[in-house]
């Protein structure tokens, strides 16, 4: 990638862009290099059918390729390549820009010139929802390619794919076939039932494993959080599960309609404080699989983070709403929320409500919010949490 860097980086770095669907911003110097092992940086490829893998040896000078298949279907024949560059600083203000720079870059490279449309932003919860990333680019560009890495085709769409703290996969799809793309000659969308398509989810982010440090803990050790029964709720004997660590259960009644609560206690013995929401987003992770019947099994709905401010009694936390997920903490009760509270140096506090009743949440049976007078919200404050 030696041949155009220079001559792109002064260029993009010396003016202002418009980010794709972005506000304008200045951009930052990009923070990704290609990984020195496997260890560094790595995503789970799936070979599928029409696809083989093959040493990609042109062009290195231009693109660094870790990964490289011929792919055919619908009688239609491309090579795809991956570039991996891990990430050595990307901020979440800088992601974008970051991105956006190292992707224009390495199309530049790619194909030899600095004539190529801008790549354009995917929906952030697009990439999350196939990839397991946070953020990408598309771009589809035409030859004729001066440099080596593409010279042999006339057709090329480049997707990039950032997954925080670990990464840009960069992906070019070769081809001299538009019905590769399922593009016709004009070069206007005619069909999905294309190579392009077929192959399009061939890879993945895996998850970072991140250390968490978190031992277990009881309500009597005043950490600074209490419980109090109030109408409705009766504690009730713990449920029995492997590997889950349970303080408090309750058996939860309100405007006739039922549910229960566990509470789970635990104690900081020393969070990374530059990075304590991944550490806890990780112990909740971990946390509610271990609550599922078959934890290998299951992919969990995304997490929110709660309400944060400087008057909040806890520093981070996050709460995740499952319906019908096979889960046997609560005799496998249908309805599931899960929540977490973290303070600094202090404790977390994981809290989980169950029900058979979407009603209990306020919920109708399609999901949708029809009361904000419910029984989560009348338990909700039977935690004390201080400051």
């Amino acid at each position: 990638m030696k041949k155009i860097v220079s001559a792109v980086l002064v260029a993009l770095f010396a003016t202002f862009v418009c980010v794709a669907q972005s506000e304008v911003t200045e951009l930052p110097h990009p923070h990704f290099e290609i990984p020195s092992s496997d260890k560094e940086f790595t995503v789970n490829f799936i070979a599928l059918k029409g696809m083989k893998e093959f040493k990609f040896s042109k062009g290195q000078d231009d693109l660094y390729v870790t990964k490289a298949y011929k792919a055919k279907s619908h009688n239609k024949e491309g090579v795809i390549t991956y570039s991996l560059f891990k990430d050595t600083g990307v901020t979440e203000e800088s992601m974008r820009g970051e991105v956006f720079v190292w992707t224009l870059m390495c199309t530049m490279n790619a194909c030899g010139s600095d004539q190529i449309s801008q790549p354009t932003f995917f929906k952030n919860s697009d990439v999350k929802g196939e990839f397991n990333g946070d953020c990408g680019t598309y771009n589809f560009i035409k030859g004729p390619f001066t440099n080596d890495f593409l010279k042999d085709y006339s057709y090329a769409a480049v997707d990039s794919f950032y997954k925080k703290g670990q990464g840009l996969v960069i992906r070019i799809s070769m081809s001299n076939d538009l019905g590769f793309f399922g593009r016709a000659e004009d070069g206007s969308f005619v069909t999905m039932e294309a190579p392009y398509y077929d192959f399009y989810d061939a890879f993945k982010f895996k998850d970072r494993e991140i250390p968490t440090h978190f031992e277990k803990a009881s309500f009597d050790q005043k950490l600074g959080i209490n419980y109090s029964v109030i109408d409705g709720m009766k504690e009730m004997k713990l449920p029995k599960k492997k590997g889950v660590h349970l303080c408090k259960a309750f058996n939860l009644e309100h405007d006739g309609i039922k549910g229960a609560m566990v509470l789970s206690l635990f104690k900081d013995s020393g969070v990374n404080q530059d990075m304590f929401r991944d550490e806890v987003l990780e112990f909740s992770k971990k946390y509610l699989l271990s609550l599922m019947k078959n934890p290998s099994e299951v992919s969990l709905p995304d997490f929110q983070k709660k309400y944060e401010s400087a008057n909040a009694p806890y520093d981070c936390g996050f709460n995740c709403l499952m319906n019908g997920y096979p889960q046997d903490l609560f005799n496998g009760k249908q309805y599931v929320l899960f929540e977490s509270f973290y303070k600094k140096g202090g404790w977390l506090l994981i809290r989980v409500f169950a029900s058979d009743s979407p009603a209990f949440f306020g919920f109708d049976e399609s999901g949708r919010a029809v009361s904000s007078e419910n029984p989560y919200g009348h338990f909700y404050g039977s935690m004390f949490l201080t400051k």
